[in-house]
């Protein structure tokens, strides 16, 4: 992944967007918006523009977040290994497809080159395969890894 890194030595500075953007918290698919007037702004280490805001969430929206959570790792964990997996497969095609946006995101946000903010992104992807490869490392037990299908 080194060589990808290398494309972005040539672009020093960092893609600021257009407009200030503003998050709320998410849950799944649906968007949770904070009663709440107060937000976090976050401002570019490059320049002290405002990048956006994000809510600054109180402990009634994080018990919220915690339980929608505990609820799911139930569903989760009934799943196959190989059902579990492709959702981590996705995520590792959707980085390596956006890492130059990420690379910027990350590095406006946190004031690193774009250069730099890209190799941590590719330290995550191998991350994410390295937990993919897990699968293969069975202790000894029977798992099962298809519908129907044990090893």
């Amino acid at each position: 992944m080194a060589e990808s890194a290398a494309v972005f030595e040539s672009e020093p500075l960092v893609r600021m967007p257009p407009a200030p953007l503003a998050h709320d918290n998410q849950i799944g698919a649906r968007r949770l918006p904070a009663p709440a007037v107060r937000r976090i702004s976050v401002h570019s280490p490059y320049t002290g523009e405002l990048l956006g805001s994000v809510p600054d969430s109180g402990p009634d929206q994080v018990a919220q977040v915690v339980a929608a959570a505990v609820r799911v790792s139930r569903s989760w964990a009934a799943l196959t290994i190989k059902e579990r997996t492709q959702p981590l497969f996705r995520f590792r095609e959707l980085l390596l497809s956006n890492l130059d946006a990420l690379a910027h995101s990350a590095a406006r946000e946190c004031g690193k080159t774009v250069a730099e903010a890209a190799a941590g992104i590719e330290k995550g992807i191998e991350v994410v395969e390295y937990g993919l490869s897990l699968q293969n490392l069975d202790g000894g037990a029977s798992l099962e890894v298809s519908g129907g299908v044990r090893c």
